[in-house]
């Protein structure tokens, strides 16, 4: 990864952990593990099935690389947070919430993922350097 990426991802970290909620592992419960990688699909699927479950945005860390950040979805019911994408796995990463996704916005789901990957690149890089480096958004 070239340093500009580095440099992005450590601005990225910082900005969520100084703006951004960490939801503690003790306020999470093992939630279904479908094996697809459509975290946003999943979360909305879960609201569908029983629409008390609420649907987060939020960005998770892996525990053991602080540089393994991904924007992920999760969903939420009487207080406690559930992966139902990576199951089991939710405690190998710190979540951050970013906000909660109304159901309004459900059926442009996967324009969020894509629109909060480039508000968090963006937000903490130079467009310059991004295009001099051909930096995209997914990097998260």
């Amino acid at each position: 990864m070239s340093n500009y990426k580095t440099t992005i991802k450590n601005r990225i970290w910082d900005y969520v952990k100084a703006n951004c909620l960490k939801i503690d592992d003790k306020d999470f419960i093992i939630g279904d593990m479908n094996y697809t990688y459509k975290c946003h699909l999943n979360a909305v699927h879960k609201y569908h099935v029983d629409n008390s479950y609420e649907v987060y945005s939020c960005l998770t860390i892996w525990k053991d690389s602080w540089s393994d950040m991904i924007v992920h979805f999760i969903n939420r019911k009487d207080g406690r947070f559930q992966d139902n994408t990576w199951g089991y796995l939710h405690k190998d990463y710190d979540y951050y919430l970013i906000r909660q996704i109304e159901p309004s916005e459900f059926d442009k789901i996967g324009n969020r993922l894509t629109e909060t990957k480039k508000f968090l690149v963006n937000s903490n890089s130079n467009s310059f350097l991004r295009k001099l480096f051909k930096t995209s958004y997914t990097i998260i």
